[in-house]
């Protein structure tokens, strides 16, 4: 894959048998807007995007290392609310698997970003973290602590999945099956 990028770019290159693909910022240039820079892997940045309908897609995909991260991540929930109309409720599917324990700024930072959207959301299904039950657990408990009824941690792709889909339209629950890939 990008042989045609890494044919003008001297200094793209793969690393051996662990097969991932290096490529400097000339040879990303060259993508196609279209390709992802990395194909198959999550990002290592915080996202929050709409595609379709009322599921706002939240992506952590480098983790809460600070307040100022969980500032940044819910000036984007906010901005990306303000598209749906006033009285209209968002379905919120939240990738949390690449998360690490955070520290107490934080998950305070956190608790109340999430506390603060409950008046918008009819159902919020987040994607635990894998790498640490501890993490895990931390934010379970932040989930419970929202005080919203349909709020929900999961492990399984699938239980979220369904779960969600019980209030999306097919066109969402299409996109949702791509999100949680």
């Amino acid at each position: 894959m990008y042989d045609e990028f890494r044919a003008h770019d001297p200094y793209a290159n793969r690393c051996g048998s662990a097969g991932i693909e290096y490529m400097s910022a000339a040879a990303l240039s060259y993508r196609k807007p279209s390709m992802p820079a990395y194909p198959g892997l999550m990002p290592d940045r915080n996202t929050c995007e709409r595609h379709v309908g009322r599921l706002l897609e939240i992506r952590i995909g480098a983790g809460y290392r600070n307040a100022g991260e969980v500032d940044t991540i819910f000036s984007e929930i906010v901005a990306q609310s303000a598209r749906f109309p006033s009285p209209q409720r968002l379905v919120i599917v939240t990738d949390w698997r690449k998360c690490t324990v955070m520290d107490e700024d934080a998950a305070s930072k956190l608790a109340v970003g999430i506390r603060g959207t409950n008046a918008r959301v009819e159902r919020s299904g987040a994607l635990l973290p894998l790498g640490s039950s501890v993490a895990m657990l931390q934010f379970q408990r932040l989930l419970r602590e929202s005080n919203h009824p349909d709020r929900r941690g999961f492990s399984d792709p699938r239980n979220l999945v369904a779960w969600l889909s019980e209030v999306l339209a097919s066109d969402e629950i299409t996109r949702l099956h791509e999100f949680v890939g």
